[in-house]
């Protein structure tokens, strides 16, 4: 049960707080929080976020949060969205929805942007092929003659450094090309693989 006289705006301004939050709205109604909707940047996990705000909640407010309330929209950082590419990530989205991961993803392709999704197990082995999944989606909607399938998705370690690598086969009516792309990873898995895809299919647009 939610207090008595919930101070929504007060709530979002905690949540905003939270290292890699940009910006929160939530949705109440009588005292009872029906949704909360978060953008964030790509560096943390969505998980990782969802139990920050569960936590904040409580510390500050005494406030269970069902996790299946909250929905965050992971946008990529200027730096991505900024490059020279033909192809780059505009904002990336992962929904938590009734125990499976719905991953949506908006491309900028030569200044046009598209948008893809996809859904399946919410499981870290199956979260990177959804994400690389969702940015192909998109790239076949602006792509008559074209189509993308992901070969294979992972994550290895090769020195000190833990990478993406991603393989796409593009197909079009003339060839069959097999394209590779990799990505360091820093900070957040999900952000690797979407910059280890692009690397893979940007040639294709160049």
């Amino acid at each position: 049960m939610q207090p008595v006289g919930l101070n929504v705006s007060e709530l979002e301004a905690i949540i905003r707080k939270i290292n890699g939050i940009i910006d929160c709205r939530i949705i109440a109604t009588d005292d009872q929080i029906e949704e909360i909707h978060v953008l964030a940047t790509l560096r943390r996990m969505p998980k990782q976020l969802v139990r920050d705000i569960e936590s904040a909640c409580m510390a500050r407010f005494g406030l269970r949060i069902d996790h299946k309330k909250v929905s965050i929209a992971q946008l990529a950082e200027e730096a991505t969205a900024a490059t020279s590419a033909a192809v780059c990530l505009q904002s990336l989205g992962l929904e938590y929805i009734n125990g499976s991961l719905e991953v949506k993803a908006q491309v900028d392709l030569r200044g046009e942007i598209c948008t893809g999704t996809a859904r399946g197990a919410d499981k870290p082995v199956f979260r990177l092929r959804l994400v690389a999944q969702a940015i192909l989606s998109a790239l076949e909607s602006a792509q008559e003659n074209k189509q993308f399938v992901l070969d294979e998705i992972r994550s290895e370690q090769i020195g000190r450094s833990q990478i993406v690598l991603a393989s796409v086969v593009a197909l079009s009516q003339e060839e069959e090309k097999q394209l590779v792309g990799m990505s360091i990873l820093e900070s957040s898995d999900t952000r690797a693989a979407a910059e280890a895809v692009l690397d893979a299919v940007d040639i294709c647009f160049c």
